[in-house]
């Protein structure tokens, strides 16, 4: 299963749509849309939350656990209560002016024991149900949804890559997950730049602890493999 990842990715499942007046906006950028924290010595982190449109802004901000990464990312747990929850994220609303910025404190309270800790931060912004109503127009808000990863101490991914004709097989054999950023299949010969002129850029994929992925390719060219863990970034041909 591809998960692509970037500023607006996976954040498209909360978008919401309704009616409501004037023709005014409300806009929000969130400063990371990925957040990596490796325990135990860095286990906060600041999300800044901007709203650049003409409107106040309204926001809820909820986190949810990924109870299994690998398999399937819509088993997820609500952080109900903030006595035992893995990941507290404060404030739980916002009321953001027009071109105003606020923070959000995401911190983490669960030690990963052998693998990552995933987590999902939804920040929902909400319609302001006390401005009166004259007018009516058709108004779209934009959710956005934040992965957070707490990974353990001295883990690391082990990324295996082989291939078959056009088949390439990814297995990630380690504790901690890994970005595959994207793919380049390029036509047939010696890859010499990553300016090659000739190569088809492919969708990447994070790749968690224990999970395997195949791509099928266009071609029998070479193919660049654009990987990252953390601030860590390399490129493989195979």
């Amino acid at each position: 299963m591809a998960r692509f990842e970037g500023r607006k990715t996976t954040l498209a499942a909360l978008l919401a749509a309704f009616l409501c007046t004037g023709a005014g906006h409300a806009d929000m950028v969130l400063s990371d849309i990925i957040v990596d924290l490796q325990a135990p010595g860095q286990m906060r982190h600041d999300i800044e939350v901007w709203n650049n449109g003409r409107d106040s802004l309204f926001v809820e901000v909820e986190a949810t656990r990924v109870v299994d990464p690998s398999g399937d990312e819509t088993k997820r747990e609500t952080l109900d209560d903030p006595r035992t929850a893995g990941l507290l994220a404060s404030p739980k609303r916002l009321a953001i002016g027009p071109d105003e910025r606020k923070r959000v404190r995401l911190v983490a309270r669960q030690m990963p024991t052998d693998e990552d800790l995933v987590y999902r931060v939804a920040f929902v912004p909400k319609e302001n149900k006390t401005s009166t109503t004259q007018q009516l127009a058709f108004k779209v808000l934009v959710g956005y949804e934040v992965l957070v990863l707490i990974r353990p101490p001295n883990a690391r991914p082990e990324l295996v890559v082989s291939r078959d004709g056009r088949k390439l097989h990814f297995e990630n054999n380690g504790k901690s997950s890994v970005l595959l950023r994207k793919l380049e299949a390029c036509a047939a010969g010696p890859v010499v730049a990553a300016e090659d002129e000739g190569c088809q850029e492919l969708p990447g994929n994070r790749l968690y602890a224990g999970e395997a992925w195949d791509v099928d390719l266009p071609g029998n060219g070479p193919v660049r493999v654009f990987e990252s863990y953390r601030s860590e970034n390399r490129v493989s041909v195979h």
